[in-house]
């Protein structure tokens, strides 16, 4: 969509500019697309029960036609969630549309007012021109978000319809790695990590993967004993499979996912062991496609898929006011005081919190901080660790996004971590890399850091909470 006019001139265009798209439409093509992947999701059920409805049906034709129900249910099992997550986009779309057409009413709003003051008052005009500029000048770059937003919208659609296809079983593009399968000790350690006879490290130890939102999001439930035994509710053993069924959520449709092996690359223990974390990686890749899985993602979509649990985020996104009464969306890099409560009370609850670094490095990602310098899993700068070592060290550290993240060729990335603690001061946060860098790519600490508030506001411009069921 073309441009208006910036300044005065650009005023009236502003006004009388139709801002494209219709979020009730596009809603209504989502529900449409999610009514459709239910119908087809339920053939792949009944095509799933039909290859197991004769057990007195034995030889070649039998094995013939459960070969054939199986690929046809794993098929149609596909479409579904394509179906699904198409609907999840044009969702997102909706919200997009929403929330532009909301700001573009009221900057329509507010240029009728400037334009009423400009001619009523031309003594005014050097300032109404000012604020002309600001107007016009947010109006289009609103215009071109609505554009973007689109052309995602299109491209991630067209992305969802060849899932499949290209990498809808889940398996990692060329150089990501391999898939072992789960050795008999593997399948020992997890039975009993899923049955609650055996813990697992809440570090995530995030690997080549850019899968930061989901680590972080399953750091954040292995944080409580009851997100603890969320995760182990839905992982179970099926002795007839010789696998681990893995229970995901796709738009709200519980989806169960055979896993048999694990990503080599992925997350896994401090042995380099694979843990109930991996199982959930895998059957997230497998599931949601394994593209989709290193391509990075919010903690707020992904709460729900894992939990089926509601979520929000608190955003640094406010206001400023103008002349004549006029307020104007900023990036202001602040949390609000009811903001820093609903973060602070859901941390103090045992929900899901997870922080993402999309805030403001411009000045740099380096900033003063404590890590676990004693090795003891907490962060303490008065008392001696758990075996009298000496309190944790403050020190200078790099917070991942920006320029910095593992593959300084990238472009700038977000990156995204639990945050386990606040105080009135402070936020404690735990990085999925089971590390955090020093500026002279040096690593110590752990994956816990604590940094201050107004860091946290600083470089943290978005904040996903979710319940624990």
């Amino acid at each position: 969509m073309s441009a208006v006019p910036v300044g005065l001139p650009g005023l009236a265009a502003v006004v009388a500019t139709r801002v494209p798209g219709s979020p009730g439409g596009v809603r209504s093509l989502a529900a449409s697309w999610r009514r459709s992947g239910d119908t087809v999701g339920e053939g792949a059920s009944l095509m799933s029960s039909a290859a197991s409805s004769a057990p007195s049906w034995q030889g070649v034709s039998a094995q013939a036609f459960a070969a054939a129900a199986s690929s046809l249910s794993g098929e149609l099992s596909g479409r579904a969630g394509d179906l699904g997550r198409g609907a999840g986009v044009m969702d997102a779309y909706a919200g997009v549309l929403e929330r532009a057409h909301g700001m573009a009413a009221e900057l329509q709003a507010q240029a009728v007012r400037l334009l009423v003051t400009s001619i009523a008052s031309p003594a005014t005009a050097p300032a109404c021109q000012v604020v002309a500029t600001v107007i016009t000048t947010t109006f289009n770059t609103l215009l071109s978000t609505i554009d973007l937003a689109a052309a995602t919208t299109a491209a991630s659609l067209g992305t969802t319809a060849s899932a499949n296809s290209r990498n809808g079983n889940g398996e990692p593009s060329k150089g990501k790695g391999d898939t072992p399968s789960f050795s008999e000790e593997d399948k020992k350690r997890l039975r009993e990590q899923a049955d609650g006879n055996g813990d697992w490290d809440p570090n995530a130890n995030q690997g080549i993967f850019g899968d930061c939102y989901l680590l972080a999001t399953l750091q954040g439930y292995s944080r409580t004993e009851e997100g603890q035994q969320k995760l182990r509710d839905q992982v179970r053993w099926d002795e007839g499979k010789g696998c681990f069924v893995v229970t995901l959520y796709d738009n709200g449709r519980p989806v169960d996912v055979d896993v048999d092996d694990y990503y080599s690359e992925g997350t896994k223990d401090n042995r380099g062991r694979p843990t109930l974390m991996s199982l959930y990686e895998r059957a997230y890749g497998k599931h949601f496609g394994f593209q989709d899985l290193d391509d990075g993602g919010r903690a707020v979509d992904t709460i729900p898929q894992i939990a089926h649990s509601k979520s929000y985020s608190v955003d640094t996104w406010g206001s400023e006011p103008g002349w004549f009464g006029l307020t104007f969306p900023i990036e202001d890099h602040k949390y609000d005081q009811s903001e820093w409560d609903s973060i602070k009370s859901a941390v103090d609850s045992g929900k899901v919190v997870v922080g993402a670094t999309t805030g403001d490095f411009s000045k740099g990602d380096k900033v003063k901080a404590v890590t676990d310098t004693n090795g003891d899993g907490k962060i303490d700068t008065k008392n001696p660790g758990s075996h009298g070592e000496a309190p944790d060290e403050e020190g200078e550290y790099r917070l991942v996004g920006g320029d910095y993240d593992h593959d300084s060729e990238t472009e700038k990335s977000s990156h995204a971590y639990t945050v386990v603690d606040i105080d009135d001061e402070y936020v404690t946060l735990r990085n999925p890399w089971g590390e955090n860098d020093t500026p002279n790519d040096g690593r110590k600490g752990g994956g816990l850091i604590r940094i201050t508030r107004e860091d946290y506001e600083k470089h943290f411009a978005r904040t996903d909470i979710g319940q624990v069921p």
